[in-house]
């Protein structure tokens, strides 16, 4: 009922996920602003002061707002809400998806840290080795990639392209990493001189968006 959901922060906090999940950003921003309004920047929520976890909860949604809005998301609020979460030994689900989906990594990129984009890629590869997580794992190594890249590295960010195109074609024929790995893959065979192994990589990328085209009509 409306009513319950407009007493319960955590449940207005899931709807402004799943709006963001359905691509409705405008509406999941302007949820999450009234749900900052209400609660005076996510310090109490019906005169009750909120606990550092649901604290973190707030924020660690608010980076997933800021990642699908585009904007830069600073590495000083990721540490904030790893800091929050981990004082109370516990971890919520947004929490979760900030800390553990790399969200820390893209952080460090965009501010330009690649060698430490590359210690975290590293990382995570070895605690999903595992488990099977290879969607994960193949994010993992195109951002590794994308950091070797941008250190002048080109032939270890074509290992990681091709380690995330091998994952890829093995397990997601159809995803966009397919076509995102084969693009950069193209992006350092142009740099390294190799103009016809580029093209080639290329029009394969491009061969899977007109596949992928046709299929969504």
């Amino acid at each position: 009922p409306a009513a319950a959901m407009q007493a319960s922060l955590l449940t207005r906090l899931t709807l402004v996920y799943l709006l963001l999940h359905l691509g409705q950003i405008n509406r999941a921003r302007e949820a999450f602003e009234e749900l900052r309004l209400e609660s005076g920047d996510f310090s109490a929520w019906r005169g009750e002061t909120l606990a550092a976890n649901v604290r973190a909860e707030c924020r660690a949604l608010e980076a997933i707002i800021i990642i699908d809005e585009e904007r830069p998301l600073p590495v000083g609020f990721v540490e904030r809400i790893k800091q929050e979460a981990s004082s109370l030994g516990t971890r919520g689900h947004f929490v979760r998806i900030v800390i553990d989906s790399g969200l820390a990594i893209y952080a460090n990129y965009d501010a330009g840290n690649y060698q430490e984009c590359v210690r975290l890629a590293e990382q995570g590869l070895l605690g999903l080795r595992d488990i099977h997580a290879n969607f994960g794992l193949a994010y993992l190594h195109l951002y590794r990639g994308m950091s070797q890249f941008a250190l002048g590295r080109l032939h270890l960010a074509q290992t990681a392209y091709r380690n995330a195109l091998d994952l890829a074609v093995t397990h997601f024929p159809n995803q966009s990493q397919r076509i995102e790995a084969l693009a950069c893959i193209a992006e350092c065979q142009y740099y390294a001189g190799d103009l016809l192994g580029a093209r080639c990589n290329v029009d394969a990328a491009l061969a899977s968006l007109r596949d992928q085209v046709a299929v969504d009509g």
